[in-house]
């Protein structure tokens, strides 16, 4: 896999704001690449992440319960 490429997947499993971490950054940063990756870890941080993105989702659009 290309360093740009490979930057590019692990950007993916990030939230990225602003211009302090995108793929130029990186690629000066790291320009022999980041340490690889075992594959079935990728899977497993793409589920983990879907599953944060989802549960915000569901949280953020149910009304406000007041306890008490």
């Amino acid at each position: 896999m290309c360093i740009a490429r490979h930057h590019a997947e692990w950007l993916s499993l990030v939230e990225a704001s602003g211009s302090f971490l995108n793929l130029p950054i990186l690629v000066k940063a790291f320009p022999s690449g980041l340490n690889a990756h075992e594959p079935e870890q990728l899977k497993v941080l793409r589920l983990a992440k879907n599953c944060r993105i989802l549960t915000m989702e569901y949280v953020l659009t149910k009304p406000f319960i007041e306890l008490g």
